[in-house]
């Protein structure tokens, strides 16, 4: 709190003091606003504690549906017999069309490797032959000049 100032004070010591209180009054209210929610926290934790220390219980029914127990089994029945089926005869013939794929997948990858191969092969015959060729052309042309006698 700040001191009280003269009964003859000048007006900047007057809105000095005015201001410090303006701060004292915000960090106050900021203070207020802790409290209030550490307050509000503590009440209904305390209203949860005291809920299930002091409340009514309501105890659970001690009776199923005989009818709803009876279907229950039942569904269970079924669907056990049913997956067990499915393993049998379901899971295997997917298993096998999922082989069956890779291995075509698989024969596709070899045979374009295959034709791959074979294409490289021409490529490289082709390419003889082509420097065969061009090697005769020089000789022929070579032969057409003459042996070097004047001509």
């Amino acid at each position: 709190m700040p001191s009280p100032v003269r009964k003859t004070a000048s007006r900047s010591a007057l809105a000095a003091e005015n201001e410090q209180l303006r701060s004292l009054l915000n960090a106050a209210g900021v203070e207020f606003d802790k409290n209030y929610a550490q307050m509000t926290l503590i009440q209904r934790e305390n209203g949860n504690l005291r809920q299930q220390l002091y409340a009514k219980k309501n105890k659970p029914k001690r009776t199923t549906e005989m009818h709803q127990a009876l279907l229950d089994d039942l569904h269970k029945k079924q669907m056990g017999a049913l997956h067990s089926e499915m393993r049998k005869t379901l899971f295997p013939a997917i298993r096998k069309e999922i082989s069956d794929a890779e291995k075509v997948a698989k024969a596709e990858m070899k045979k374009l490797e295959q034709e791959r191969k074979v294409a490289a092969k021409a490529a490289e015959k082709a390419e003889k032959a082509a420097a065969k060729e061009a090697t005769k052309v020089a000789k022929a042309a070579a032969k057409a000049l003459g042996r070097g006698r004047g001509g």
